[in-house]
């Protein structure tokens, strides 16, 4: 049985309970199955509505596939996993948030450095979303309100050769001076969220 089998059951039973006594107890088995302390890393191409109208969906593809052949070298470098390529967005895990960082820049410094070899139109930019916390970590997926934040970060406010990270982050980094760093507030699906851009 797949890990994402095994979910769907539980969440069955989940959904199946009369109480919220009941449901709670099903609610912690998932995550002491699936529950596990990480930092998401999810980076998101930039220029995709652009690149597609002037150059075609073909072109897009095969900046997407250089993309991730640099991308997934870097992060497995840094000690991170990549849980899956979707469209132009790669999602990753790392157990240490110092790490995820690392990551986010030593690829954008990977890419400028890139694109100074390849012609204009296939260069390449990326804007990186990373937060803290709690994730069910199943075969080829992740959830968790992390991952949440991560995407919004890195899809919806960072742009390009940005790095937005948490606050949870931040908060969970052995030393959080080690970044030069700013803050902002977001709201994110109306919740206010606290957040640094990473300077590099």
């Amino acid at each position: 049985m797949t890990k994402k089998e095994k979910l769907q059951i539980l969440l069955k039973e989940y959904s199946a309970q009369k109480s919220d006594v009941l449901r709670e107890v099903v609610r912690s088995e998932i995550w002491e199955t699936f529950g596990e302390m990480k930092a998401t890393l999810i980076t998101d191409m930039s220029g995709f509505t652009y690149i597609t109208h002037h150059f075609g969906s073909v072109h897009y593809l095969s900046m997407i596939q250089i993309m991730e052949e640099t991308a997934v070298h870097i992060i497995n470098d840094h000690g991170g996993v990549v849980v899956k390529c979707e469209a132009d967005n790669i999602f990753s895990l790392f157990d240490d948030p110092k790490d995820a960082i690392d990551a986010g820049i030593a690829l954008n410094r990977s890419l400028v450095e890139l694109n100074k070899t390849i012609e204009q139109q296939f260069h390449i930019a990326i804007s990186c979303g990373i937060a803290y916390g709690e994730v069910l970590v199943l075969d080829d997926d992740i959830y968790g309100k992390s991952v949440i934040i991560a995407s919004k970060l890195g899809e919806d406010i960072a742009t390009s050769g940005e790095i937005l990270v948490s606050k949870t982050c931040i908060e969970a980094l052995n030393d959080a001076d080690i970044f030069q760093k700013r803050a902002k507030t977001f709201l994110i699906s109306k919740v206010e969220t606290d957040c640094f851009y990473v300077e590099y």
